[in-house]
Parts: C-alpha cells; structure tokens; sequence
C-alpha cells in the first residue's frame, strides 16, 4: 500500500493534465509547481498574444521596407514577425535585398550586412521613444511602433494566481512605459522593463533564494530564465529550444490554464498525503494485532491485500 501510494495518486493526476492540454515532462514538477509561492511571467507573447501588429511606420529611406524584411525573416520572434507580415502585405512577399552574416542577438534584436560593407540593425534602441528602429551603420533610417494585446485568459490567470496567495512578476525587455501600461491592465503591481535575458537568469536566481519559482516565458530569450526557475512553464507555439528548457508545456495557449495546473498539483499533492497517511496507520494498527494473534493468517492476508485497494 505505502509502495503504491505516490505513483498511483501521479499517474491518474498526470492523465487527467494530460486530457487537459498540460504535459508534464518531469514528476518532481508537480512537487514544486504545488510548493510555488512566486509566479514570473514574460510579457512579449506569453501574456499578450503572438499576434503583435505595426500601428506606425516611420522611414527616411526608400529602401527601409526591404532591409527591414531581409533582417526579419530570419527570425521567429514576434515583433520580426509583425515586420515581416506588414511589409509583405504592403510590399510583397519576398525581398530582392541581399544582406550576409545576418543573426539574431538575443534581447536586442538582427543584424547583418550588405555587399558594400553597410551593417543594419533592426530592433530595440535605447536612446528611441519607438518600440523598435531600423538603423544604417548606427543612424536611425525607420521607427516603428507596434501593438499588442493581452492573450486568452492572461488577466483571469493573473487575478486568480493572486488570489490562491501567490506572489507575480512581470518581466519583459520592452520599455517602461508599456510595461507600466500592461502591469496596469494586468493588476500587477510588481513588474521589470528593459531587462536583457542575462538579467532575467540573474532575477530569477536572486527570486529562487527567496521561494519556489515558476517561470513563464514562450521566447528564445527566455530559454536560460526558464531552465534557471524551479519549474519552466511555456507554450506549444513557443520555439523548439523554448521548449526543450520548460518542465510543462500548455498544449491549448490558453493562460488561465496555469491556475487550473496550480491546484491539479496541490490536489494530486494532497492526495498522495493521505494514500501515505491511510497506508501508514493501516499497518501500524495491523500488523501488530497480527503478530500478537489477534488476527488469524488468512484475515490479515486478506487485509494486506484490502489496504491497497483502499489507496
């Protein structure tokens, strides 16, 4: 019966996450996510939707749109895809513009150079009130503003996270006034903006020494937060590496799913408590009322074979 206790009550609660879209790889995961005081979340596509848009674009140069696509292309972060999608469908699916040693930095954005030696950068600049610029050989030849909106379910996972007593976090790189703006929305009053995916690894640490973590992040700069977290959490439509970093995976995108994982936890947590408790006393009454002869061989066989039933 005690042996029978932890993976019974883990293969039943693993099955009936699994019906609802949430695999989980590893099952220490289920330990930690019901021990979880501190709930950290990105912000560019995981607690708003992947389907960020162009709201304004701003160039001095006629070829910005085609060096801006050949850069974005490259790349399956969410606001290089808003790129790529608003200038294909303004200026056709393909660019004639060749650009070489073209790679992402992680958190800041592309680059790559041309046949004649120019570099160009398209992402997040400093010293820009834009969401993201296109520059040429450091001089800004585009601006961009984007929007964004809040994912399904982020603001009811967010509210009912606080109220199961959990502390949580917003993290993103983007500025500080859209992060205020989302925190706003989002009712969390405690947020980080501008943080490089070395400050994330390194706030996630400093956050694990104060209580169990959950990290939860669908982009390649969020891969090292994720592994760095007691438990990562991410998306099915997150990149593979993403992926392969997080303990937990939604099938479904849909966020107020992380509450719902939260308590499956701690009832499957709860339950192995009890199946230990009942297994426990079980012997400890019986097996002494065996040996003293109180129970003949037959009944306490019968008994032994009750208690696993009971669990």
């Amino acid at each position: 019966a005690m042996g029978l206790a932890t993976p019974t009550a883990l293969s039943v609660g693993l099955g009936r996450l699994t019906k609802m879209g949430i695999i989980v790889k590893g099952k220490n995961s289920i330990q930690k996510v019901a021990g979880a005081e501190i709930v950290i979340f990105d912000k560019t596509g995981t607690l708003t939707s992947g389907d960020i848009q162009v709201g304004q674009w701003h160039a001095s140069n006629s070829s910005a749109k085609e060096i801006a696509l050949a850069l974005a292309q490259n790349s399956s972060h969410p606001v290089s895809q808003a790129v790529r999608k608003f200038i294909q469908n303004n200026n056709g699916e393909t660019s004639a513009f060749q650009l070489s040693e073209v790679r992402e930095l992680a958190g800041e954005g592309m680059s790559g150079t041309d046949s004649e030696g120019n570099h160009f950068y398209l992402g997040k600049d400093a010293e820009s009130r834009a969401d993201a610029v296109l520059l040429k050989n450091d001089e800004q030849i585009a601006s961009i503003q984007l929007e964004e909106h809040l994912a399904q379910g982020s603001l009811e996972a967010v509210r009912q996270l606080k109220e199961a007593g959990l502390r949580v976090i917003l993290l993103s790189g983007d500025r500080a006034d859209k992060v205020a703006r989302m925190a706003e929305q989002l009712e969390v009053t405690e947020y980080h903006s501008g943080v490089t995916p070395d400050e994330k690894y390194r706030l996630i640490s400093k956050l694990s020494d104060e209580g169990q973590t959950i990290m939860v992040g669908d982009g390649i700069n969020d891969a090292p937060a994720l592994q760095r977290a007691g438990v990562g959490i991410s998306f099915n439509e997150a990149t593979s590496i993403v992926k392969a970093n997080a303990d937990i995976i939604f099938t479904a995108g849909d966020r107020s799913d992380l509450p719902k994982l939260i308590d499956a936890s701690r009832k499957i947590l709860q339950a192995i408590k009890q199946n230990l408790f009942w297994a426990f006393i079980y012997n400890v009454v019986a097996i002494p009322l065996a040996a003293l002869g109180f129970l003949a061989p037959m009944i306490a066989a019968l008994s032994m074979a009750f208690s696993d039933v009971v669990v």
